[in-house]
């Protein structure tokens, strides 16, 4: 049986957190100017408490990846970056 495209295979996840004080919109602009940057996606988009409103998840390029958290690393307005562990199941 041939196997069918997944057409995000390609794609790792990136979690970022906002600097406080930053407006999150000023963060997300950087992380979507960053090439290789897919998607970006507030992980608790309801969340009233302060610091868990301030995590992101990025869809990034597998080849992009290094450039990427580089990139957030050095803005202010990004209090960390780091690429997301590959969840699997070990047999």
């Amino acid at each position: 049986m041939p196997t069918l495209p997944r057409p995000h295979q390609d794609l790792v996840a990136v979690n970022v957190m906002v600097s406080p004080g930053q407006r999150s919109t000023q963060a997300i602009q950087t992380a979507l100017s960053a090439p290789g940057v897919v998607e970006v996606e507030q992980t608790f988009p309801h969340e009233r408490d302060a610091e868990l409103s301030r995590l992101y998840v990025l869809k990034v390029r597998r080849d992009d990846l290094e450039k990427v958290v580089e990139r957030l690393r050095h803005s202010a307005a990004v209090e960390y970056a780091e690429a997301a562990p590959v969840r699997g199941l070990v047999r």
